[in-house]
């Protein structure tokens, strides 16, 4: 990696992800071409997802799925980071979601229009809304950090990944949990999807987080988020694509002029394709591959999926080349450059 980023805006400690037992999560090889790669998550099923939230029948009914995946691949990531009780005190969490709860809210809503108010869950509000995963998160983690939730589309994962990273950097929080969570699998969602035009990839449910936070001694980092931008796209399409390019080419320039990296770009816009052909003729570029065709559509937690996956990469790989993550959504894009947590890098930052 080029020397022009120094240090990263935050290290990467652990990182939990969960997907449906159904889907076997694809990660294309470091050794073979774009578009071919091998599964290294297959998923959990039911029971152990209900297990790994440690919650107990009563409180799980309060809850939507999308809170329920939230939990326990935030409660992953925690395992994964090696964090105990002394890091809730100062543990925030930035959390990314598009579309809200809608396994809970559909039925309550077909009670409510088929037999009235009177049969509507009490736990309507608070298991719907976008915060929820973040409050459900907070509340049986006992964290006592920042919190907020990101609402900016299918980008609000990534964006809450890198702003997360961005708050550690200003002296804003010594330890967060970011990513984003969702579980849009239902009659209404999917209908809804399927009227819109363009979609690539199958809608699919499922949550990731990352424990980021400065350098910890006697902690190993496995990765950094060496840049976070988060940008207004314009309408059209020539323009948005050609906002994109400057927003890659400008992150790539910090990984300086002897370095490529892979360039993963998430979106569910077939006219956001033409960015993969426009990003073969950057130098900097070694393959840029569409996330999708491995994770799935999952709305804002795509961007934290690919990402956790990148960090189980850099896990096993530490040589692996640089990478960027571009979210693309209607009216935002936003982008975060992951590296491996080199050793002199992290020895520069742990002496600041």
């Amino acid at each position: 990696m080029g020397d022009h980023f120094g240090d990263p805006l935050a290290l990467v400690f652990g990182a939990g992800m969960v997907v449906p037992n159904s889907v076997a999560l694809v990660w294309p090889s470091l050794d073979q071409p774009a578009g071919e790669g091998k599964a290294i998550y297959s998923g959990v099923d039911e029971q152990a997802l209900i297990a790994g939230t440690e919650l107990g029948p009563r409180e799980l009914k309060k809850m939507d799925r999308m809170a329920v995946l939230a939990l326990f691949a935030a409660r992953q990531a925690w395992r994964d980071a090696g964090c105990d009780d002394n890091d809730r005190a100062i543990c925030g969490i930035i959390s990314g979601n598009a579309v809200a709860g809608w396994t809970f809210t559909e039925p309550q809503l077909r009670k409510l229009y088929s037999s009235g108010i009177d049969d509507i869950s009490p736990y309507l509000a608070s298991a719907w809304f976008p915060a929820a995963s973040q409050g459900q998160i907070s509340i049986h983690m006992k964290l006592r950090g920042y919190a907020k939730t990101i609402a900016t589309d299918r980008c609000a994962g990534t964006q809450a990944v890198g702003l997360a990273a961005e708050a550690i950097s200003a002296g804003r929080g010594e330890r967060f949990l970011a990513g984003g969570a969702e579980a849009p699998l239902t009659p209404f969602v999917e209908g809804a999807s399927t009227s819109f035009s363009g979609s690539l990839s199958t809608l699919a449910e499922g949550a990731a987080y990352l424990v980021l936070g400065p350098a910890v001694r006697g902690r190993a980092p496995v990765a950094g988020i060496y840049a976070h931008v988060t940008t207004v796209l314009p309408e059209k399409r020539d323009e948005r694509l050609a906002c994109c390019l400057q927003l890659l080419d400008e992150i790539a320039q910090g990984f300086g002029t002897d370095s490529q990296a892979e360039v993963l770009v998430d979106s569910s816009s077939t006219s956001d394709r033409f960015l993969l052909a426009a990003l073969e003729t950057r130098p900097w570029v070694r393959r840029a591959w569409w996330v999708g065709n491995f994770v799935g559509d999952a709305l804002a937690a795509t961007g934290p999926i690919a990402a956790a996956a990148l960090c189980g990469r850099y896990a096993a790989t530490p040589d692996a080349g640089p990478a960027i993550l571009l979210s693309i959504g209607i009216d935002f894009a936003s982008a975060i450059a992951v590296a491996a947590a080199i050793q002199e890098q992290e020895a520069s930052y742990v002496s600041h």
